[in-house]
């Protein structure tokens, strides 16, 4: 497997150190973590392609390059020569940076251990070989945490791997560069077995892509760590790097359209009645070693839809209730409280509903996106979208959608929480329709200033499905809850072509070749599409009587998708199939069986 080597990255303007350094100081680790751009930028594509699944949406190495990129771009301008600049301070923006720029589930990894080198550094000004190590750990530790059900054979491996030897070094006395290098040496040493613990990575022939990301991270660092120059390439980066750019240039929030769930959220308000805990209440604590727990403990009897976010200095506290004092009240008794807002939602769903009752009588519908506002505290849904066709039919049910330009295109932590603060609607559910988008929507979910529901859909034809099954007046988690069992009673599939030759599930794959997938498994594979169409459909377990639906792709034109229909059709007579645009890229067909 190729990797960077000891040599320049480019010919062009060096960026040197002159010695190996002995303490870690913050204008160090910004000149690290610019290197580690560096090096990311230029093997991300290379790190794309050990995707296990032979299909070419593979983007790993994209996703931690943005990642990191957005974290050195909050970093600011940094004066490399002052060896008096605070790492804790560098930490915190370089953690800053990462946790609104995470991109995909390697992304929003690495963007927690940021945040971890941050927890573990926080009371230093410079750091020498022990503090070091420990920081290592705590970004171990605080990666692993940030995954529901972590698995071995992964990034998270890698990094413990790194941590633990970073440990042994720096208790045998090594220096700063030594220590850094065992963690690096032990890492790639682990990656190299990462097919072991994961079988999946081993029948496919590749390391985890996300702990090729670290080494690579790593290997960038201890360059600036052993004095040795850096050189940034001549040349712009390849298109993938400038994904950020593109979509904002494609997709600018304010243009994809304010569209709110009004056909079923805000056409009505809510009957009073409803309304159990009246007082939406809002404030800041401000203190020292603040406890999230015994803040939730404390608060929870007093009403529902809680949220408390944030760290041991400040916490942001949400809270529907009908004693809004009791709760300042306690606010004041674990610290200091600032920024208090309550609002009274009795009063916001009356005027709501007299909005929607004006409405209707002129023939009109009330909209968020419109002059007639949302009910304050209704539910919304935010869907992310790849697809012109599927916006189109999300958007015909009320849903706000997030479009993506691109296949490889992720949207970072920080866009999913632009477009949720900027719907009208008080309460949000979340839909990322792609596996890996899942740790960045919850993410966004933690630093919203709303409740958010993330339902981890992994397709927007589950989306869709379960949009057209809501019905008005709904509360947040009857509104996830219904969307959750939909997704759930719903079988996927998708077909595409195969990027490269691989051996997955039993299956041989050619490149080139056409592949449909169900659950993550290949389940057909063929030269001709609609041979493969079929066993797709075959694969999802079509009975008498149930709805398939086929949403083509941007590469399959109308007349090919009826002709297909019309064949699957005539091969299950009893079964009903329906056509649908859904503009997809990579992938030809999604289908689903409801």
């Amino acid at each position: 497997m190729t990797r960077p080597g000891g040599g320049h990255l480019g010919p062009s303007t060096d960026w040197e150190v002159s010695v190996p350094v002995e303490w870690l100081t913050g204008a160090r680790m910004a000149e690290m973590a610019r290197a580690a751009a560096l090096y990311l930028e230029r093997e991300k594509q290379r790190i794309d392609r050990l995707n296990v699944f032979p299909v070419p949406d593979g983007d790993t190495g994209t996703n931690m390059a943005l990642t990191v990129r957005a974290a050195v771009e909050r970093l600011g301008p940094v004066d490399s020569g002052s060896d008096e600049l605070d790492l804790a301070g560098v930490l915190s923006r370089l953690a800053q940076g990462a946790l609104l720029g995470a991109r995909g589930n390697s992304g929003t990894i690495l963007s927690q251990y940021f945040q971890g080198l941050f927890d573990g550094a926080k009371s230093y000004a410079k750091v020498g070989p022990q503090e070091l190590a420990h920081c290592l750990k705590i970004a171990s530790e605080t990666a692993y945490r940030a995954v529901e059900t972590p698995a071995e054979g992964t990034i998270l491996t890698v990094a413990r791997a790194a941590a633990h030897a970073a440990a042994i070094s720096a208790e045998r006395g090594a220096g700063l560069a030594d220590v850094w290098e065992a963690a690096l040496e032990s890492a790639r040493l682990v990656l190299e077995q990462t097919p072991d613990m994961l079988p999946v990575l081993r029948e496919a022939g590749v390391v985890d892509a996300g702990g090729e990301g670290l080494v690579v991270i790593l290997e960038g660092a201890l360059r600036v760590l052993r004095g040795e120059p850096l050189a940034f390439p001549a040349e712009p980066a390849p298109a993938g790097g400038g994904a950020a750019n593109a979509r904002a240039a494609a997709y600018p929030f304010a243009e994809t359209g304010a569209h709110s769930l009004s056909d079923f959220h805000t056409r009505h308000a809510v009957t009073l009645s409803e309304i159990e805990y009246g007082y939406c209440t809002e404030f800041l604590i401000k203190g020292e070693g603040l406890s999230l727990e015994e803040i939730k403990n404390r608060l929870a009897p007093l009403g529902d839809s809680l949220l408390v976010v944030g760290g041991e200095a400040v916490v942001k506290v949400h809270l529907h209730t009908n004693h809004p004092g009791l709760a300042l009240e306690i606010g004041c008794e674990l610290g200091r409280i600032a920024a208090v807002s309550v609002g009274n939602m009795w009063e916001q769903n009356e005027e709501a509903a007299s909005a929607a009752d004006r409405a209707a009588a002129f023939g009109t519908r009330t909209n968020g996106a419109g002059t007639g506002g949302s009910l304050a505290g209704g539910v919304g849904v935010l869907a992310v979208v790849w697809g012109a066709g599927f916006a189109e039919l999300l958007e015909g049910e009320g849903v706000t959608v997030l479009p993506q330009p691109a296949a490889g295109a992720k949207p970072s932590t920080g866009e999913l929480l632009e477009a949720i603060e900027s719907m009208p609607q008080g309460e949000i559910v979340l839909l990322p329709n792609n596996k890996d988008v899942a740790l960045s929507a919850k993410q966004a979910a933690r630093l919203a200033k709303k409740p958010v529901r993330v339902v981890p859909t992994a397709s927007e034809a589950q989306a869709v499905a379960a949009a057209v099954c809501l019905q008005p007046g709904l509360s947040l988690d009857e509104v996830a809850r219904r969307i959750e069992e939909s997704a759930e009673r719903l079988r996927v599939g998708m077909l595409t072509r195969a990027v490269r030759d691989a051996v997955l599930g039993g299956v041989q794959v050619r490149e080139g070749m056409f592949i449909g997938m169900v659950s993550g498994s290949i389940v057909a594979s063929g030269a001709e599409l609609a041979p493969v169409l079929a066993d797709l459909v075959q694969a999802l377990g079509p009975e008498p009587g149930r709805l398939v639906t086929l949403y083509r792709g941007e590469e399959v034109s109308e007349s090919e998708a009826g002709s297909h229909r019309g064949e699957l059709a005539e091969r299950w007579g009893d079964v009903e199939f329906e056509v649908y645009y859904g503009g997809q890229p990579v992938y030809h067909y999604v289908v689903s069986l409801e």
